[in-house]
């Protein structure tokens, strides 16, 4: 008996430990099996699909991953009497698959996880989407539905008619997967058996005097959603700091795989890399997220001796008992497993006595004999493939016309994975922005282009050996390839510079968007010989190691208290204890004669009420309760104080000092000026200095394509505000630069002062770092389209940068040399 297992991998995950298991406990009971790994694609096409079309969709940190499925080509599958498929999500590409079924062989299939039968996600969860047509998901936002339900019909065309045969059996490691397959309509047919993975055991103790080793495993291959996860997590722990003093201290060791390295302030976290956890010194493995609860994960762990915290996910319950032998959180929140972390943590004895445990799953050897019994069952009832006879002459009329077949049915179904370019192009038409699609859209692109090239030689190579009759055939072949190649380049190209047309009422004055500002010449020239060093200061966070904040110098005062403006400032608040007293002193502090503060608490847990109540006398309002939000906290502090002049600044920014009386004077002595905003510094967790910004004059053909404005040194008259209507709620992360879009658009005159005047705090739980990749993403995109008329790529964005880049430097060096330039 010839086996030939296939694997995504050769060891780097436990899935693919458990099939090199099985592999091995079959040769040593003789059997001739074969262990391949798929030919996987380079990672940065999956990154570019992941990012573009998944991540920058995914409801909350803790959705499911997903993967397209594109992959390598299929082994030479000569020579095995069975074939098994182990994970193989994102190795072999449906069609792939499709060649092993139709091959005649038996084929075994261990399901690890649900992608083989799912729009592209690992774990669905209670969704069962997947029955039908993955619409819906509540993973993902409705932009993704068009690339789940193409690549869920990809499989279905690819290999659910063959899913039925005699020879497929699946193997699930769990009920519930078993039965998520048998109500899948790609494998209802099928044979479906529950097959538990199998690891060797181990025995494992836990010394009490010992630090606890916890092992956090990320595997989703998503940086993004890796890096939110435990973001949320870690941000969650903040309520315990007994857990937090216990790291700090070394009594707990947290090590991270499966993710990229960032700094998590207040606690020392040891990033491994992408490698599985040496469960040897291991003393509690822990899965955050659904995906990775999966039942090889878990099983290798349990095999070891190593308890498991998990979310009690579907399937799992086949192998962890809470309290038994692991700890499962019943609810897919971060606040509950945060919570189970921090208990497990502060009681290590309660994870000693879950180590050990015996494991519910087969070993390898036992495993390996009930599989040789399959793998000879199948066999017995399966007829072998005969071989193919010569072409008679009288025959190669029919194999031609069974060529030109085959080379169409793979020109469509390449075609097919197109999905719905024209109804996108029709989107796009409308006005909605599709940035995230379309870069999910170009790889699939890019992919079928590659398999037509492959088609294309493999054609050509077949005509020089064919007869006469076929050779004609293969080359009709290899010419639709080609054109539909070049289509698809077209099309391509189509997507990328596709103009909206004007989509508003008759009469209603459109956006348009001067042309991009253009560096001139001197100022290259000025760059290139002296100011390198200045060059992407703007937008860079750490331009040098923490120092003081060296102090701003403003002009001495010149007008009397009695005429200066009222200024209005209001601070939205939520959870930023660590940082709301400094703001509250930045604004207090400047004892500015003719001030009303209002701060907005959105009921922060985190100890921000007694500040707030410690500093009540020095406030003209305050009030500390649930709302909706920073836009809503905006809006309601500015109706409870009111000024000539007015600004808002976050609970985790500040005001420099000074800066209150420079403004005032300011708008006094000009104005015919609505709004001002100058420089930026910016401040790390520990209030030192770690970057300035200096910014050029302002620049009205920036702001529809970059944010140019610093929020917390944005100044603006009472005036102006009333005229636009103030802040727009729906906008939760960009409603500073909708505001400035707003001002402008309304005709207010804005000037750049050349001088400090906030600010900016960068940490790890700040709104910025936290929903950039989600909200940020949607609104930036909206609101670019408001302003522009149109979807705005990256290349478009690039002459807008390189000018405020250019002359920041520019403005940067002078202010070093004393030069003041607005």
């Amino acid at each position: 008996m010839k086996v030939l297992h296939l694997s995504a991998s050769d060891g780097s995950d436990s899935a693919s430990r458990a099939a090199l298991h099985l592999h091995r406990a079959l040769q040593a009971r003789g059997v001739e099996s074969r262990f391949a790994v798929a030919n996987r694609p380079a990672e940065g096409l999956f990154a570019i699909v992941q990012a573009g079309a998944f991540d920058a969709n995914a409801r909350t940190p803790l959705s499911s991953a997903f993967q397209v499925g594109e992959g390598g080509e299929m082994p030479d599958l000569s020579g095995a009497d069975v074939i098994h498929l182990h994970q193989v999500a994102g190795a072999l590409p449906p069609r792939a698959v499709r060649e092993a079924l139709a091959a005649g062989r038996p084929v075994v299939w261990s399901l690890a996880d649900a992608w083989p039968f799912t729009g592209g996600c690992f774990h669905p969860g209670d969704c069962a989407g997947y029955r039908e047509n993955c619409a819906g998901c509540p993973q993902l936002s409705a932009s993704a539905d068009g690339l789940l339900a193409a690549l869920l019909e990809e499989k279905r065309a690819a290999y659910a008619p063959l899913a039925g045969a005699e020879n497929l059996t699946l193997l699930a490691p769990n009920a519930w997967l078993a039965e998520a397959a048998r109500k899948s309509p790609l494998f209802r047919e099928a044979r479906v058996e529950i097959f538990p993975p199998a690891f060797p055991t181990g025995a494992r103790t836990i010394a009490a005097d010992a630090p606890l080793r916890c092992a956090i495993v990320l595997e989703s291959g998503a940086p993004a959603h890796a890096r939110q996860t435990l973001q949320a997590l870690f941000a969650a722990t903040d309520t315990y700091g007994a857990f937090r003093r216990l790291v700090r201290t070394g009594r707990v060791k947290l090590t991270v795989h499966g993710a990229d390295p960032f700094e998590i302030p207040g606690l020392p976290v040891c990033f491994a890399g992408a490698g599985a956890p040496a469960l040897a010194e291991t003393d509690l493995l822990v899965l955050p997220r659904p995906d990775e609860a999966r039942s090889a994960a878990v099983a290798e762990a349990l095999a070891q001796g190593v308890p498991v915290l998990a979310f009690e996910t579907p399937g799992i319950g086949d192998f962890v008992t809470h309290r038994v032998n692991g700890w499962l959180v019943r609810r897919l929140e971060v606040e509950p497993f945060a919570e189970a972390l921090c208990h497990l943590a502060a009681h290590p004895a309660q994870v000693a006595a879950l180590a050990g445990q015996p494991c519910p799953c087969p070993s390898p050897e036992a495993a390996a004999e009930r599989l040789e019994a399959l793998y000879a069952s199948l066999l017995a009832s399966v007829s072998p493939v005969p071989a193919a006879p010569s072409p008679a002459p009288e025959a190669l009329e029919a194999a031609s016309a069974a060529v030109r077949a085959q080379g169409e049915a793979l020109l469509c179904e390449i075609a097919r994975r197109i999905l719905d370019l024209p109804r996108l192009e029709a989107v796009q038409a409308r006005g909605e922005a599709v940035e995230h699609r379309l870069r999910g859209m170009e790889i699939l692109l890019e992919t079928a282009q590659r398999d037509l090239a492959k088609l294309e030689k493999r054609q050509q190579a077949a005509e020089q050996s064919a007869p006469a009759p076929l050779r004609k055939e293969l080359g009709k072949i290899r010419k639709a390839a080609a054109s539909l190649r070049n289509h698809l380049k077209w099309r391509s190209r189509r997507l990328k510079i596709f103009p909206a047309p004007d989509t508003a009422a008759p009469g209603t004055p459109r956006a348009v968007a001067a042309p991009p500002p253009r560096v001139a010449p001197w100022a290259r020239l000025v760059h290139r010989l002296f100011l390198k060093r200045h060059w992407m200061k703007h937008g860079k966070k750490d331009q040098y190691p923490p120092r003081p904040v060296r102090p701003e110098t403003f002009p001495r005062p010149k007008l009397a208290d009695d005429r200066l403006p009222t200024l209005a400032i209001v601070t939205p608040s939520f959870q930023q204890a660590a940082y709301l007293e400094e703001t509250l002193r930045s604004v207090l502090d400047q004892h500015y004669p003719k001030l009303a503060y209002a701060v907005q608490d959105g009921g922060s847990t985190d100890g921000s009420r007694p500040i707030l109540e410690r500093y009540a006398p020095r406030l003209t309002v305050w009030s500390s309760g649930p709302d909706s939000g920073q836009s809503r906290a905006v809006a309601d502090g500015f109706e409870k104080v009111t000024g000539d002049i007015m600004a808002w600044v976050n609970s985790d920014d500040a005001f420099v000092p000074g800066a209150f009386r420079f403004v005032a004077e300011y708008f006094a002595a000009h104005p015919e000026v609505d709004v001002i905003y100058g420089n930026r510094i910016i401040l790390n967790e520990r209030s030192e200095e770690v970057a300035r910004w200096v910014l050029p004059p302002h620049n009205p053909r920036l702001v529809p394509y970059l944010d140019p404005v610093p929020q917390e040194t944005l100044f603006w008259r009472a005036s102006i505000w009333e005229k636009v209507g103030g802040i727009d709620p729906s906008f939760r992360f960009a409603l500073d630069w909708d505001l400035v879009a707003r001002f402008q658009k309304a005709g207010a005159k804005i000037v750049h002062v050349p001088y400090f005047l906030g600010f900016f705090r960068v940490h790890s739980q700040q709104k910025l770092s936290v929903k950039a990749e989600n909200i940020g993403a949607e609104e930036t995109a909206r609101l670019r389209l408001r302003e522009t008329g149109r979807a705005v790529s990256f290349d478009d964005l690039a002459p807008y940068k390189r000018w405020m880049e250019t002359y920041g430097a520019i403005y940067s060096r002078l202010l070093e040399l004393g030069i003041r330039l607005g």
